[in-house]
This record gives C-alpha cells, structure tokens and sequence, in this order.
C-alpha cells in the first residue's frame, strides 16, 4: 500500500535549498519595506546643450545665476553694473554695451542673442525678462544722456549743461544733455557726472523730436551783447565766430567737458587745431563765468581710472593721489596733494581748481 506522505518525502539537501530560498524572500521582503519609507530623490535632469538643473539653480558655463537675480529689464538702457547682476563679467558686459552702441540699439529682443557673448542658454533664460517699449526707430531715433528725473522743473541744470533738453510726462520731467553725439563722447560725459547727483544717468534711444530743448537766458544774453560766455556757449554759437567752422566749435566744447569747465581763456591754447590768429579772435570774443559751477574731481572717492580721465591728471599721478589717500586717510583739503613728490606748484596750479574732497 502506497502512503501520500511517501510523495512528500525530501532529502536533507533539498530542506537546505528550501530554507536559503526561504531567507532570501525575507531579505528582499525586509529591503522593500525600508526603501519604500525614503523620501524620494530629485533626479537630475540633462538637456542637450548639457545644462544641469537642480533644486533652484540654474548652470550657465559655469556661472550660476539664481532665479532672484533676474529682473525685467530694458537692454537699451542697462548699464554695466546690472549686465553684470545678470550673470555677465565685466568684460562681456563692456562688450554688450559696445555692441549696442554699434547697432543703434536693440529693436527686437532676438538682436541681443546676435551679440556673441550672449549664447543660446543665456539668452533663452533672459527672455523672458526682455522689456523693449515700442520705438519707432528710424532716422528719428537718436542717443541722448539722461541725467534725472523730477516731479517739478530743475533749473540749476540750465546753469551746468548746454544744450539741454526734456521729456514731460504728466506730470514728471526728464532731463537729457548730449542729443546725437558720438558714443565715445556720450560715454566721457557720462563717465564725469558726479554719480551721487545723477545716480540714475544712462544713454538711451528715443525718438529726437519727442526731446524739447531748453533755451540757455544767460546764452541769449551773451549773444546779444556780441560776447559768449565760454562754460556756457554751445558749439553753434562758437560757429558765430570768425574761423571757427563745425568740427572746431565741437573740439572746444569736448575739451571744456572733459576738463570740467575753462577757468582761463588761456586753456584755448590746448585746444588743438586753433592758431595763434583764431585764438586771439576768439579771446575777443567769449568770456567766462567764474560763478558757474564747475565739475570737481572729489579726491577722498574717486578711483585711479576716474581721476586719469582728467587731461591735467595721467595713470602716474591719478595713482599717486589714491595710494597717498590709502596710507595716510582722507584728504582734510585738496592741498595735501602737494605732500605727493609729483606734485610741484604748476601741476597744483592747473588740477587745483578742479578738485574737491566732498
């Protein structure tokens, strides 16, 4: 007779295989139970262009620009500093800045991703925040500097800039100097404003006939009585005068800008291309004002590349006048310069005028 246990029945070999399979399903059982009670883990995501996101940040060749740095921004009118805050050096950001300048300006938001240091990925991340008010641009459109805006008219500035000119806005005004001059003359000018007077100045582009210019009264008197005030005249006024054409009118004016205002007839003598018989017209004809107000170079703030922008003032002694400041403090006067050996009394006599220490 044939038992059902006898079919049952298992060597000592297969009971041992029996219990391995046995433990290895309590492992593999014990394993799951444990993983499933982990947070899950962010994946990191790989576009072609091997950009990595994770979390929050974004990779950009190296450079990381966080979400709460980008802002809306109109191209036309960024400076350096804020190209910068975006994610650019310094130097692309120059190179933004020049590329603009070339074109005219930026029409479309795709001109922007046409300058080379702006690349695909940085573009695409920036459009979004690309801000360009319809302008018409054509042989309308034109560079200005705008200096300031104000609720209320400002007439100091009639007293420091020829040529100026404003925006009104309901209610607001904007003021612009430097109307189609060339870009390395805007950027002097630019570069010699007092930064805390006019912290907001930038060159843009709009349209030339929207700008009102304001007439100069002290100008208007100066011509009427046959003698130009020198800090005040504009280059057409100086073309009144007998050997005085277009491009020289707008030599004299450049030179006045980047000394900051004639303090002496004498300084025509550095402009260049005027003659002794032009010269000695032109000192009969014009007058200066030493009431007006003049750009000073404030010694206790500025930097070595700002001080040497000056003609009076090059790399050496810009550099003197910083180093000085670093070991010894603040200037208490301008006169402590003379304690710098480059210093001998015709220098101080020529940058004296010129220098501010607040």
């Amino acid at each position: 007779m044939i038992w059902l246990g006898d079919y049952f029945e298992s060597t000592a070999s297969q009971r041992r295989g029996a219990l391995v399979l046995l433990l290895l399903i309590a492992i593999v059982g014990i394993s799951y139970l444990l993983n499933s009670r982990k947070p899950a883990q962010l994946k990191l995501i790989f576009h072609e262009q091997n950009v990595a996101i994770q979390s929050n940040n974004i990779m950009v060749d190296s450079i990381t620009i966080e979400p709460d740095q980008l802002f809306k921004f109109n191209p036309n009118i960024l400076n350096k500093e804020k190209w910068i805050k975006l994610g650019f050096s310094e130097k692309q950001a120059q190179i933004i800045l020049n590329y603009r300048s070339s074109i005219g300006g930026f029409k479309t938001q795709k001109d922007l991703s046409k300058c080379y240091v702006v690349d695909s990925i940085k573009f695409q991340k920036l459009l979004p925040y690309i801000l360009l008010p319809k302008i018409k641009y054509d042989n309308n459109t034109c560079t200005a500097l705008f200096l300031l805006k104000s609720d209320t008219p400002v007439y100091y500035l009639n007293q420091k800039f020829d040529n100026l000119f404003y925006l009104r806005s309901e209610s607001s005004y904007k003021y612009y100097i430097g109307k189609e001059l060339s870009k390395s003359i805007l950027d002097s000018i630019y570069e010699s404003l007092d930064s805390v007077e006019f912290a907001d100045a930038s060159i843009e582009f709009l349209d030339c006939f929207k700008l009102k210019k304001i007439n100069n009264q002290q100008s208007k008197l100066a011509v009427s009585t046959n003698e130009l005030d020198l800090n005040l005249t504009s280059a057409t006024e100086l073309t009144s005068i007998r050997g005085i054409g277009a491009v020289l009118s707008l030599r004299i004016i450049e030179y006045r800008n980047s000394l900051g205002g004639f303090v002496s007839l004498n300084q025509l003598d550095e402009v260049f291309g005027l003659n002794s018989e032009t010269l000695e017209t032109i000192k009969n004809k014009v007058t200066i004002n030493d009431t007006i107000p003049f750009r000073k170079l404030n010694i206790n703030q500025l930097t070595i590349d700002s001080l040497k922008s000056h003609p009076y003032i090059n790399w050496n002694l810009a550099n003197a006048i910083v180093q000085f400041r670093i070991q010894h403090g603040n200037y208490d006067s301008f006169e402590k310069i003379k304690s710098i050996h480059l210093v001998n009394n015709e220098i101080y006599l020529k940058i004296a005028p010129y220098l501010t220490i607040r």
